[in-house]
This record gives structure tokens, C-alpha cells and sequence, in this order.
């Protein structure tokens, strides 16, 4: 998700139409996105969607991405000549002619491994396996499952890393875990086993009932780690701001929604909070609501408007 040219509206991924679709502030859907010249963008599946300095890169299968100026021309494609393709991204972040984040890659003497790497944007090739994680493991069931993240900030790159207890971890310019980080997420989840689109309901109803941290947001000076809790039949979900720089959890945030699933997108003026349905298959999941809050309360350690237990209504 990102924000379209001119913030005025948002800009989705949707594989089961192959298309981006456009979202206004006040939730009305305008129609897909169109290229600059006034042609359909043509995605054959896309994944995901993040700005970056010269406009967006559109992951469009999980081995092809697509490089787009801030109003939608493409300018440069990236996809392996070699099948099958030997770099395969679940979840990543782009930063300084690199890819990192969770995927499976081709290692010239080690054949192909899972976890935590580090790609090179000019040839796709291999740099770095920061940590190995097996898919089939319970650390690798969940990077392939919620949305996690990675986060280019102030010229740094952090990734929230699930294992017990959960942490985040400074890739770049340093290699360091952040001591930061929220109590009461030493414990894993264990999710039913993945064995095809039949037991996709089953494992995000099992997500739904879990108390963990699910992703890692950027914005200005500060890292947002955003957790889960199930309370009675709802969810509680906090957002916590983090220091990088001096490694100190500066405040946790109550969320004023108790969706089952949330997607989240910050602004200057505003972040965004896509109020997400249950997963009812493959690609079915609706977004039942968008809530609008103010930058500064979120952002600002003076505001209290989301401190409490029980937060105001936002918009």
C-alpha cells in the first residue's frame, strides 16, 4: 500500500483482479490505477507496492519488479533470465541498490536457502544470508504468513525478526538487535499447517486469537511496531514508537479499531488504518473501514489522544 501522486488517495494491490486499485479519503473506489499515458497497468500478479525516491516499485510476482516515475510510467524492469527464478522475495524493503528482507534465494555453493537476505538490485545476485530460516519452521511460518516488516529509515534498514522473544534488528549501516522493544512477546504462535488454499482460513483465524507483533512501520525520526492481543472476542492493537537512534521504546499507542486484521500507511498530515475483514480464501478478504488520525497523535510524544486504554474516535 502507498499513497498515490499528490497523497490524495491510496494505492492497493489486488492479485485476484491483477491490478492496483485506487482508494479515496472519503472510501470510494475511483477504478483501477492507469499508467502516466492513459493505459491499464498491466500486472500479471502483483504482491506489493512501496514509494520510493523517483516514484514507486511494484513487486509483481514474488521474482519480477517493476520500477514506475512518480506518475506512472514504467521506467525499469527487474526479472531473473534463468528459471526457475533463483531470488523469490515473501517480504522486503528496497534500499541503496539493495532488496532485504525474508525470501529464498539461489547460493552459488550452497544450492538454495531460506531467510534473511541481502540481494543486489543490479544482477539479483546474492550479497549477504543474513540469517537462515527454514520456510517449514514455526520463525518461518510466520515471515511467510503476516506482513511483518522492513524499513528503510534516515539511511538505516531495520526488520522485525519473529523468534523468541521477537526483536528487531538494525541491518544496515550496523548489524545490532535494538534493545527496544514492547514486553510480552517472547512466545511464538503455532499456526495449523499449511497444506494449500484449504487451510488458509483456518491459519489466519489461529493469527486472529494470537497475541504478537505483526509490523514495522517508518516514519520522520521513529520506528512503529505494531502488535496484536486478543481481549474476549476482539482485538486489542497497540502502536509502539521507537527511538532507533537512541534505542529507547518512547510510548505505546492504543489503536482505536478492534478489527480482525489492519493494514497501516503513514502520512504527514495522517496516518491511514485500512480495517480489515476475516480471510475467506485466497485472495478474499475485504476492507471493511478507514480510519483517519492525525499525524501528531501519533507521532508527537506530547500528544495523549491515543495514550489511554480507551482513545478518542478519530475520523
Amino acid at each position: 500500500m502507498a499513497w498515490g501522486p499528490g497523497d490524495t488517495e491510496l494505492l492497493l494491490t489486488d492479485p485476484a483482479i491483477h491490478a492496483i486499485l485506487r482508494l479515496t479519503l472519503d472510501g470510494n473506489y475511483p477504478g483501477p490505477l492507469v499508467l502516466g499515458d492513459g493505459k491499464p497497468i498491466d500486472t500479471a500478479g502483483p504482491i506489493s507496492l512501496q514509494a520510493n525516491p523517483g516514484g514507486y516499485l511494484l513487486q509483481d510476482r514474488p521474482w519480477r519488479w517493476v520500477y514506475y516515475s512518480r506518475n506512472f510510467l514504467p521506467v525499469r524492469v527487474l526479472e531473473p533470465t534463468l528459471y526457475p527464478p533463483a531470488v523469490n522475495f515473501v517480504t522486503f524493503v528496497e534500499n541503496g541498490g539493495e532488496f532485504i528482507g525474508y525470501g529464498r534465494v539461489k547460493n552459488p555453493q550452497d544450492g538454495w536457502t531460506t531467510g534473511v537476505v541481502r540481494v543486489s538490485t543490479d544482477q539479483l545476485a546474492l550479497l549477504e544470508v543474513i540469517e537462515e530460516i527454514p520456510v517449514d519452521s514455526r520463525r518461518g511460518d510466520l515471515f511467510s504468513t503476516v506482513p511483518g516488516g522492513w524499513v528503510a529509515l534516515a539511511g538505516a534498514v531495520y526488520g522485525l525478526v519473529f523468534d523468541e522473544p521477537s526483536h528487531i534488528l538494525e541491518i544496515k549501516p550496523d548489524r545490532r538487535f535494538l534493545r527496544s522493544f514492547p514486553d510480552g512477546f517472547a512466545v511464538l504462535p503455532a499456526l495449523p499447517e499449511s497444506r494449500g488454499p484449504e487451510t488458509m482460513v483456518a491459519r489466519f483465524q489461529a493469527l486472529a486469537q494470537s497475541k504478537l507483533p505483526v509490523a514495522l512501520y517508518g516514519h520522520g525520526a521513529h520506528l512503529y511496531l505494531l502488535t496484536r492481543e486478543p481481549k474476549a472476542d476482539k482485538t486489542l492493537w497497540r502502536l509502539h514508537q521507537i527511538d532507533p537512534q537512541r534505542d529507547v521504546l518512547v510510548r505505546s499507542l492504543t489503536l482505536p479499531t478492534t478489527a480482525p486484521h489492519l493494514s497501516l500507511l503513514p502520512g504527514d498530515k495522517e496516518w491511514i488504518v485500512l480495517e480489515r475483514g476475516p480471510v475467506l480464501g485466497p485472495g478474499q478478504q475485504k476492507v471493511e473501514s478507514m480510519l483517519r488520525i492525525p499525524t501528531p497523535w501519533i507521532e508527537d510524544p506530547q500528544n495523549t489522544a491515543l495514550s489511554g486504554e480507551t482513545p478518542v474516535l478519530c475520523r
